[in-house]
């Protein structure tokens, strides 16, 4: 994401952009258990990210959580069948906290706008953002899609 903001000049991007890339990533690594795709675009005024893999299910924004004991008396009142999949468990900080669950809260932060897209095997999910300048920029690369997995279209 650094390297290819970069690349089209879009330093002020790298921050935010890595950010909520490396949550994507972090969640299609955990909870879809497949490979992962990274799919960078840049069309117009707007860089779009997709990490992809190959479950259907969606991502889940968490409600935010700011009070330590709450978390920990949520922690205590799920049993095992109501957490998210088999196996799933909840990470507990030094400090008490649930200290995982907030990516989406993150990413929805940082994007101008977040989706999900179907695919025949899995999903996409997407993020953009605005580039700072508004230069109206095309990615150029070989062997692009006419449309972003989420569904803006390359003008090559």
């Amino acid at each position: 994401m650094a390297a290819q903001c970069d690349r089209w000049g879009l330093p002020l991007l790298v921050e935010d952009g890595v950010l909520a890339v490396s949550e994507l990533v972090a969640n299609a690594v955990v909870h879809g258990r497949s490979a992962v795709r990274l799919t960078l675009s840049l069309t117009g005024d707007v860089v779009e990210v997709a990490v992809g893999d190959s479950s259907p299910r969606p991502p889940v924004v968490r409600p935010v959580r700011l009070s330590l004991d709450e978390d920990i008396d949520q922690a205590v009142a799920l049993s095992r069948d109501q957490l998210d999949e088999p196996g799933a468990q909840w990470l507990i900080g030094e400090a008490g906290s649930i200290t995982a669950g907030r990516g989406m809260l993150i990413v929805d932060a940082i994007a101008d706008e977040w989706g999900i897209s179907s695919r025949a095997v899995g999903k996409d999910v997407w993020f953009r953002l605005r580039t700072p300048t508004g230069a109206d920029r095309v990615c150029r690369c070989p062997g692009s899609a006419a449309t972003t997995p989420g569904g803006l279209p390359l003008r090559v």
